[in-house]
């Protein structure tokens, strides 16, 4: 099929204009319509685009379609034009459990880290309740947008929960929007996120830790952050940290790496424990546990005793957190309360984003033998 491209005008609605006129002047009233396999190839373009198209056919009256039967045509009866189509809401989930929906895909860039694990496991227990199924969906950092390729679902059938940073949540928030999915992001409440939001309130862990060792009188501490600087959230967690060190009358240090993770971690615990006994931190706090294993191993190495000399907190209470040495102090991610919410939101019997929504959901301190009195 020839489809002359209009620039300018969206893709779908174009593909829209070429099938009505196919359906009004070769088909026959409760015929069989083209799949959308056969369609996409037909047209050229993706199979998103599309689904996109059908649906709004369906919308406008022209088709009937029914999940695993295919679209029949509608000659009959009244049709609407796409701009009245488009003002159509979208239908909600047709009982109280949201039952519509088959699927809600996670999207990110990787589940190698134990707290992504952990996030998926329960995710998928909570779908497994309500009677849908989770589909892993692996994102490329350098082609994004390729991950769309691989919802082959429709928007009345798969949701997405998106896992994939600040920067990206935000582009691809937008796009799955346009295409009438149902969106939350489980790790980001950047200024700029338009939609709905169910993440740990980064702020109120980064309290959460720095209560803590001030209740054990330390006053110089160093936040380790051993993760990209220019995301938001760490962002917030640095401001946080220095808001609350300035409001105790403390100036706290930070410390950054053009590293990530472990690797960046161990690589800063020189600069950190430079200069003379008065001059280094009695407690040291990370932005992730990985940072807090590779600080205790460099002090471990160096023959620094802790919590005795240095106290050192984590964030995310990783499994293995329990079992380094010594046990890690750490801020636990309420993952159980966090999935909860989002699939609940997802599975909702009605969805409408008519402003941004950013649940934040408090973090635990979770005290074990790292941290200790502040040393004299």
């Amino acid at each position: 099929m020839d489809l002359k491209r209009i620039p300018g005008a969206p893709l779908h609605a174009q593909i829209n204009q070429q099938i009505v006129r196919m359906i009004e002047q070769q088909f026959r009233d409760g015929e069989a319509f083209y799949s959308e396999q056969e369609l996409t190839q037909a047209f050229g373009v993706s199979r998103v685009t599309i689904r996109r198209a059908l649906q709004d056919l369906d919308r406008m009256g022209y088709l009937v379609r029914k999940a695993g039967y295919g679209a029949t045509v509608r000659k009959s009866g009244a049709h609407l034009t796409q701009e009245q189509a488009d003002a159509v809401p979208q239908r909600a989930a047709p009982d109280a459990g949201g039952r519509r929906l088959r699927s809600i895909g996670l999207i990110g860039s990787g589940w190698q880290s134990e707290y992504i694990a952990a996030m998926v496991d329960k995710l998928t227990r909570a779908c497994l309740e309500r009677g849908v199924e989770l589909k892993l969906r692996l994102m490329d950092r350098e082609r994004p947008e390729a991950v769309l390729d691989q919802i082959t679902e429709g928007p009345e059938e798969e949701a997405l929960l998106l896992f994939v940073g600040d920067r990206l949540a935000v582009t691809l928030h937008r796009t799955l929007r346009e295409r009438g999915y149902r969106t939350i992001s489980l790790d980001t409440a950047s200024a700029h996120y338009e939609g709905r939001v169910v993440a740990t309130d980064s702020r109120a862990a980064v309290r959460l830790g720095l209560e803590h060792l001030f209740a054990l009188g330390h006053e110089r501490i160093t936040l380790m952050v051993n993760e990209y600087f220019r995301e938001e959230d760490v962002q917030r967690k640095i401001e946080e940290f220095l808001e609350t060190m300035d409001t105790h009358g403390l100036s706290g240090r930070i410390a950054c790496s053009v590293q990530r993770g472990y690797e960046g971690g161990y690589a800063m615990m020189p600069d950190i424990w430079r200069g003379a006994d008065e001059e280094r931190p009695t407690a040291i706090m990370t932005v992730s546990d990985a940072g807090a294993w590779a600080a205790l191993r460099w002090l471990r190495e160096h023959g620094v005793a802790v919590p005795e000399q240095v106290s050192v907190v984590g964030f995310e209470d990783a499994s293995s957190s329990r079992y380094v040495t010594p046990p890690l102090t750490t801020i636990a991610h309420p993952i159980d309360a966090l999935t909860a919410r989002a699939v609940e939101m997802l599975l909702a019997p009605s969805w409408a984003e008519t402003h941004p929504v950013h649940e934040m959901i408090p973090p635990a301190l979770v005290v074990r033998e790292s941290t200790g009195p502040a040393r004299q």
